[in-house]
């Protein structure tokens, strides 16, 4: 069974602003990957996944791309290794990270995030991991 018979949510999918309409910023970066798909059969069988992916979320829940899915598959047609990826992502946010410390410093409020960990309390860092010194 997968993420839509369980009825839960699809990464890359749904905007808290465009919730009637496509992301723009998607439908741009959509003439990027068809770019990728011209020069590669490779990037064209991947663009195609993604096409179908779009088209079923949109019959079966209603819901467009948001730009991180764009993105990750760009990034990926880059050459970038997976590994980065969520480096990648956490660098374009940076700036309105930042914005959001500012404005809570400036309040003098502190922000709860809603979310709760409920991972396994006893992790250990990977063999070999040592921490980088700033």
């Amino acid at each position: 069974m997968g993420r839509l018979e369980r009825r839960e949510r699809v990464p890359g999918f749904g905007h808290r602003v465009y919730v009637d309409r496509p992301d723009p910023r998607a439908v741009l970066l959509k003439e990027d990957l068809d770019a990728f798909a011209e020069r590669d059969p490779d990037a064209a069988a991947l663009v195609r996944s993604y096409e179908i992916v779009v088209e079923t979320m949109a019959r079966e829940k209603g819901l467009h791309p948001n730009a991180d899915l764009p993105v990750g598959l760009l990034v990926h047609l880059m050459g970038v290794p997976v590994d980065l990826s969520t480096p990648i992502f956490l660098c374009a946010r940076i700036a309105g990270i930042a914005a959001h410390v500012l404005e809570q410093r400036a309040d003098n409020r502190l922000v709860r995030p809603r979310a709760a960990y409920e991972g396994p309390a006893d992790r250990l860092p990977p063999p070999g991991f040592t921490p980088a010194r700033c």
